[in-house]
């Protein structure tokens, strides 16, 4: 009797130490035997680090979200929360449900050299109000800013081989300390690392890094520089980006998923591996719908709808990762010029408006900064940035009603709100539009802005922008017959121009502009862009679905500055409305309901 009660006993026991040990590894307040483990973090560079997690003991419910709360300041249980002040979060790519123990990762981007962050790893458990946190743990940032490789040809043609050169200051080699390059020539796999590309360690000499790359016919290479402190701690520099293929690489992406309706006009620049994309308006309606395009995910997001930004036609850009919009088309419900709508429901509006707006890709928010030059409302301006300033300019500022049906324009100003042509009858000019030349840049101190040279030429609108190792320069676009009768079809009253600039504003007043080779061919709309030393041009050419592709070399002789490259891979239907670049990668959006979001790499020199 005594061995049996001594038995129970001990069974007692041992059910209680195990009752015990699980409640410390599982949180049943949060889900039974369920626990996120914050696994640590990897590719760590000066500005990212890619955070991994883990799911252990999910028995039962569901696992709705994932992703990881950091910052450089919070750094207790109770601060390190996703709804604390100071406090980023990044939610983790696989959003769908999850069901079974399985890890997740994300990357974040925009972080501060040398500094340390506290983060960990967080899950939204279904059904349960509060979130769930793993432990925290650190990561510092790198010091170094890491180059581009400089990629030298051996010889013409290919197949050959490439010699990739660098220069990192204050890294020295050293035990478990290593620098060179990793590369990969898979076009979805463009930001290579030492998991999903080849690595290449080399030594250094007296002038920096240096190593070879064979390359082959008719591929494209991503390469980027690393240096490794430990088996853990590895930083990488921006990826250079190269085709072999004549002409360029132009490699069909992900599907913008608000483009199903098509849109003109929007409102397009980088962020830090993002391109966002957004708003913009088709046949007098507009869209407030914006996305981000993630670089190394090749996949779009879904932001929000933005009330603010209910704009098309505007000039827009980056400075970092921050964006900005210039001016636009409202919808024509929000012109105060014309009547009520709903007394004339014919009635539309042409207006424009005069708003700088800035987005904070950190926040999702857009606020308005200050009105554009001079108060000026406009559409359909050109907005570039270089030399770490942001610069506008040209466009049309048009306030004009029409009534629909007849094109006979409204005249507010008549105590009969009766119809008139759109002559100015009665000395009345009101109703002119202007078109603009001027450019400006933005004084983000004085939040002001500095006015510069015209441009040359006649006013525009839709002009092509591009910059080309740290300078701008414009022209081209459409230069707008002002209608005298017809206000709602001054858009097909222009005569596309041909003429093209370079600004520099380290130049005299009256000589910042310098009159460049003109654009050599006929196009009905085009946008530009520059990747490193050479400027490319794409245009649709009138009356047809066929894309033309340039190349703009700025320092080659007079009349050889325009060279035509392979056209563009396909004759679907839109035109090109949007043109980003990030590092030697350049993004253009098509406004057709297929094949409508591309990249382009360009050749080798």
């Amino acid at each position: 009797m005594k061995y049996v009660i001594h038995r129970w006993l001990w069974l007692l026991l041992l059910s209680v130490s195990i009752l015990l040990i699980s409640c410390e590894k599982y949180d049943f307040g949060r889900a039974v035997f369920t626990d996120v483990i914050t696994v640590g973090a990897i590719e760590v560079s000066a500005s990212s680090a890619f955070l991994t997690g883990d799911i252990e003991g999910l028995r039962a419910g569901r696992v709705i979200g994932s992703g990881f709360v950091y910052s450089s300041s919070a750094s207790t249980d109770q601060a390190l929360r996703r709804s604390a002040a100071n406090v980023n979060s990044q939610a983790s790519p696989f959003q769908d449900t999850i069901t079974v123990d399985r890890a997740f990762a994300a990357r974040i981007t925009g972080l501060q050299q040398s500094t340390t962050y506290f983060f960990r790893a967080y899950i939204d458990l279904e059904n349960e109000l509060e979130l769930a946190y793993g432990q925290i743990d650190s990561f510092r940032t790198s010091t170094l800013d890491l180059p581009f490789p400089i990629a030298t040809r051996a010889e013409p043609g290919c197949p050959t081989t490439v010699t990739l050169s660098f220069q990192i200051n204050g890294f020295n080699p050293g035990p478990g300390r290593s620098a060179g390059f990793v590369w990969s020539n898979d076009e979805q796999e463009n930001y290579p690392t030492m998991q999903n590309g080849i690595t290449e360690e080399l030594e250094a000499s007296a002038g920096g890094f240096s190593g070879a790359l064979p390359v082959a016919c008719d591929q494209t290479y991503f390469v980027r520089v690393f240096i490794q402190n430990s088996p853990i701690e590895i930083a990488y520099g921006e990826v250079l980006s190269f085709s072999t293929k004549s002409g360029g690489s132009w490699i069909e992406q992900s599907f913008f998923p608000g483009a199903s309706i098509g849109r003109e006009g929007p409102i397009s620049f980088a962020g830090d591996y993002s391109i966002y994309l957004g708003a913009g308006g088709l046949e007098g309606r507009n869209f407030t719908d914006f996305y981000e395009f993630i670089d190394t995910q090749k996949s779009w997001n879904f932001i929000n709808r933005f009330d603010s930004i209910e704009l098309a036609h505007c000039g827009s850009a980056n400075l970092g990762s921050i964006g900005f919009a210039l001016g636009g088309r409202p919808p024509h419900s929000t012109c105060t010029e014309c009547p009520d709508e709903h007394l004339q429901p014919s009635v539309r509006c042409i207006c424009s408006t005069d708003r700088l707006l800035m987005y904070n890709p950190t926040s999702s928010n857009w606020s308005t900064l200050t009105d554009l030059p001079q108060s000026r409302r406009r559409m359909l301006g050109t907005a570039l940035t270089f030399g770490g300033k942001l610069y506008f300019g040209t466009g049309i500022n048009s306030n004009k009603c029409f009534e629909e049906e007849s094109g006979r324009c409204w005249y507010p100003a008549f105590s009969d709100c009766s119809f008139r042509n759109c002559s100015g009858t009665s000395g009345m000019n009101e109703f002119e539009m202007e078109v603009f030349s001027d450019f400006h840049s933005f004084d983000e101190s004085g939040l002001s802005w500095v006015a510069h040279d015209k441009v040359p030429g006649a006013g525009r609108v839709n002009a092509v922008s591009m910059v080309i190792d740290e300078q701008g320069y414009l022209g081209m676009g459409r230069q707008v017959d002002l209608p005298r009768v017809r206000i709602s079809s001054f858009f097909a009253s222009s005569t596309p121009l041909t003429d093209f600039h370079r600004f520099d504003e380290n130049q005299s007043p009256g000589n910042q502009w310098t009159q460049m080779d003109d654009f050599p061919d006929d196009y009905s709309a085009a946008k530009g862009f520059g990747i490193v030393s050479k400027g490319y041009a794409i245009a649709t050419m009138p009356e047809s679905d066929l894309k033309k592709f340039w190349q703009f070399d700025p320092n080659a002789s007079a009349g050889q500055q325009w060279q035509t490259l392979p056209n563009f891979p396909t004759a679907a239907e839109g035109t090109p409305q949007a043109a980003v670049v990030i590092g030697t990668k350049a993004f253009v959006y098509f406004n057709t309901s297929m094949s409508n979001f591309w990249m382009y790499v360009p050749e080798l020199e």
